[in-house]
């Protein structure tokens, strides 16, 4: 028997017959009958089995093609819910015959009035996979169990639950809450059960748009857990609190789109103990709302440790060789940006000792107008980046010796025997990731495997580092779950 776990979903995916509202060119709405496709982890489609507004005949001529774009396109599903698809692309194909492509459908009961706003969203809540892993306290305190001794059917069962784990964060623009959607099945007399869902929820203090609330919330809390787990996660549900217009305050909306998988898990003991995450928000005293934060302040101010590795942490089966090149070029960055000031300051000493040098070969006779003019093109205006510098930088700011676990993979052992031993750790990952750039030598991919996998950690512990996360969290990246 197939279990309903507690998150349970407001519609299931599916096709299903409905009326869309299209608006015409004389600013009201046509009603017109199609259906609606709403799959798990994709883009809605519907269609549309009447004229269009658009693609009414001129002149005695009608062409296919026509194509139409809305923000927002409205729909009533025969069963009564409400569709809010939002970026609609609508293409006429053929009399009486149109698709619907849209960027992401929430669907719910709007109530009565108008829909003419465009939705503004107050808050959501959302499970991601493993999202319970990140609690570091489950939803049952105690329970009790008859005893072998008793009788056959003379004891009792007992559970009692735990409060502490619902953790909640707050600010002046948010609230962040983790917790457990509970079920039991109290009805049937022949079996018992209790179940949980980890959730997590978040209510704005203002209103914001979907992109705001996709790009500030959604997708950083997807990647955060992501950070957290070391593997890419998946949002298995994802409901909207809308609002606008006439809708009842606090109302849901579920979202159909790319990405969400529509399949709500509960919790297994079993599982969140086979899941090593480098911290959790009870144990390590972390606040999930201050994450959340300062994933937004990162991302505000484009730090290129969060535009590479960070918009990178979705990825599924990425070649070793894309790999190693990313995660050389994300540390790289990293010091880059930490030592803006110094980088500044040596920039401009050079720029003076460069101008003094211009001087001196100008005032030498010796040289031809040809050779100075040679030698003012290509005398660098900048001083040479040092890729072993950001390196090195990189690993002894980290607790413990990274640099001593890549030198022990044959990757590096390589290298360094083919430079009769005399060369360090981070020339020989210079040259290579040279190599791989300018395409001028290949490695064995499982030898590149093995050096991006301790990168990654050292992109994973920096990372987090910047998040706010103290050193015992970047030496469990590191050390204790690899």
């Amino acid at each position: 028997m197939t279990e309903k776990v507690p998150l349970r979903l407001q519609l299931e995916p599916g096709t299903y017959r409905c009326t869309w509202s299209v608006p015409a060119e004389d600013g009201r709405q046509r009603e017109l009958h199609g259906d609606i496709e709403l799959t798990t982890g994709s883009v809605p489609r519907g269609e549309i089995y009447e004229d269009v507004p658009g693609s009414e005949i001129v002149r005695g001529v009608r062409s296919f093609p026509q194509q139409s774009r809305y923000p927002i396109l409205r729909a009533k599903l025969i069963n009564g819910f409400e569709l809010i698809g939002l970026d609609a692309i609508v293409n006429a194909w053929a009399p009486e015959r149109a698709t619907v492509l849209l960027r992401c459908a929430l669907v719910g009961l709007w109530g009565a009035g108008s829909r003419e706003e465009e939705p503004n969203f107050e808050g959501l809540t959302a499970q991601v996979t493993h999202l319970d892993s990140i609690f570091g306290i489950g939803p049952i305190r105690s329970y009790g169990f008859p005893t072998l001794d008793q009788p056959p059917l003379s004891g009792s069962w007992a559970i009692s639950e735990e409060p502490c784990s619902a953790q909640e964060w707050n600010d002046e623009g948010a609230r962040v809450r983790l917790s457990f959607d509970s079920s039991a099945s109290l009805a049937d007399p022949f079996r018992f059960q209790m179940m949980y869902s980890p959730v997590a929820t978040i209510q704005l203090a203002n209103r914001i748009t979907f992109d705001e609330i996709l790009g500030q919330w959604i997708l950083p809390l997807l990647r955060i857990v992501t950070l957290c787990l070391g593997t890419p996660q998946e949002i298995t549900a994802l409901t909207f609190r809308l609002n606008g217009g006439d809708a009842p305050a606090g109302r849901g909306f579920q979202a159909f789109g790319l990405g969400v998988t529509q399949s709500p898990f509960a919790s297994s003991g079993k599982e969140v103990q086979s899941i090593q995450a480098a911290l959790t928000t009870s144990r390590d005293q972390v606040s999930l709302l201050h994450l959340l934060r300062r994933w937004q302040e990162l991302q505000n101010e484009h730090h290129p440790l969060l535009e590479t590795y960070g918009s990178f942490l979705q990825v599924k089966g990425q070649h070793a060789r894309a790999r190693y090149l990313l995660l050389i070029q994300s540390l790289e960055g990293l010091y880059g940006h930490e030592n803006k000031n110094e980088n500044e300051r040596r920039r401009g000493r050079h720029k003076e000792r460069r101008q003094e040098v211009l001087d001196a070969l100008g005032a030498c006779d010796s040289l031809t107008s040809d050779h100075k003019r040679f030698i003012k093109t290509f005398l660098m205006k900048y001083p040479h980046g040092n890729l072993d510098r950001c390196l090195s930088d990189s690993f002894t700011s980290l607790p413990g010796d990274v640099a001593a676990e890549i030198a022990k993979t044959p990757l590096i052992q390589n290298s360094i025997s083919r430079h009769s031993g005399d060369l360090a750790v981070t020339n020989a990952l210079r040259g290579i990731r040279n190599d791989l750039a300018h395409g001028s030598k290949g490695y064995p991919t499982h030898e590149l495997e093995d050096v991006a996998l301790i990168l990654e950690r050292v992109a994973r512990a920096h990372l987090l580092r910047l998040l706010g996360c103290n050193t015992d969290i970047q030496e469990r990246v590191l050390y204790a779950y690899r």
